[in-house]
């Protein structure tokens, strides 16, 4: 649960910085087009940033159906060692 609260409290320091760099300034009444446009490139851009490296990982990562069953069974095995695929997985 620490970990948590301290990513969350990050995300948003990380936030506030990028838009103070970004000179996103809310108090003002008149704000330049290029501070207007820095929320959208830190929420969406982190955004989109995120979900290419996420597909990175996945494309680096197959998962076929052979890989899938060995993984079943090593985890089930190591569950209590006599389960057999074919009951589905321990904590089923």
């Amino acid at each position: 649960m620490g970990a948590w609260k301290v990513g969350q409290a990050a995300s948003v320091g990380l936030a506030f910085a990028l838009l103070a760099a970004l000179q996103f300034r809310p108090q003002h009444m008149t704000t330049s087009p290029a501070a207007v446009t820095a929320p959208y490139l830190i929420y969406v851009g982190g955004a989109v940033l995120l979900a290419n490296l996420s597909l990175i990982a996945l494309h680096r990562y197959p998962l076929t159906a052979r890989r899938h069953a060995e993984i079943r069974t090593a985890l089930c095995e190591r569950a209590d060692g006599t389960r057999s695929r074919k009951e589905g997985p321990a904590y089923g």
